[in-house]
């Protein structure tokens, strides 16, 4: 990882400068959202003189949080993502096998009443591809984004700004002051805590989607899929008792 080079790079004897400098096409190459953190945080620490060092480290924990909890959505969305696409084209598969084991669907076009019918199972088919596109949009919706104030306030701690130029919450100082721990690393924790709470929230919301949204393709692909099967057996099957 970029970052941990970037620590090893400043423990080694490098200056920050010096050590982002060899970085920064990796830091570059970050994800958009792990990018916008680690300038914002490396911005305040130059700035208020904070350790550079306890920057990249926060940095790194929200960054290894978020990569675990991104694992966690893949392994979620990937039953319904196959499912969605099993559903999506499930009545192109049914024709095609329908017509190599000599089903002969398409001969249900030589009726006005097959091609009316072949035409609702098309428009049903599009509108599934669309409900389909709508879903994938969902499930790959952007990652909340928690607050990094908690991490500022820790910073500024640490460059030795006053308290009482802080705008967080007093809780957090009388929770530091009654345990004894310094209050830049209950400020961390609290980051992190409020970093789950948003994971959570959104681990939750696509469990529940994942499932509601395929719904919308059972009421489309499926019936398109018996339309364009089993629909021209009937007729064949009709044409065979008139004969």
């Amino acid at each position: 990882m970029s970052v941990d080079l970037l620590i090893a790079g400043i423990a080694a004897g490098l200056t920050p400068q010096q050590a982002l400098e060899i970085q920064k096409d990796s830091i570059d190459k970050l994800p958009k959202q792990d990018k916008k953190e680690f300038w914002e945080l490396w911005n305040l620490a130059t700035k208020v003189g904070s350790p550079i060092t306890e920057a990249l480290r926060m940095i790194q924990i929200s960054m290894d949080q978020r990569r675990k909890f991104l694992a966690e959505l893949e392994a979620i969305s990937a039953t319904p993502a196959a499912t969605r696409q099993l559903l999506t084209w499930l009545p192109i598969i049914g024709l095609s096998v329908a017509q190599v084991i000599g089903l002969n669907p398409l001969s249900a076009l030589s009726s006005t009443l097959g091609q009316m019918v072949f035409a609702f199972a098309i428009g049903l088919f599009l509108l599934g591809v669309y409900l389909s596109r709508r879903i994938a949009k969902k499930l790959t919706a952007s990652l909340p984004r928690t607050s990094l104030r908690p991490l500022k306030d820790a910073l500024k701690l640490r460059a030795g700004v006053p308290l009482s130029e802080l705008k967080t919450d007093n809780e957090i100082f009388e929770t530091a002051i009654s345990t004894g721990a310094p209050a830049a690393n209950i400020l961390i924790q609290q980051y992190l805590h409020n970093q789950q709470i948003e994971f959570e929230r959104k681990r939750s919301l696509l469990a529940k989607d994942s499932v509601k949204l395929l719904l919308p393709l059972g009421l489309t692909s499926l019936p398109a899929f018996v339309l364009v099967t089993v629909f021209p057996l009937i007729i064949s099957s009709f044409r065979m008792t008139n004969i």
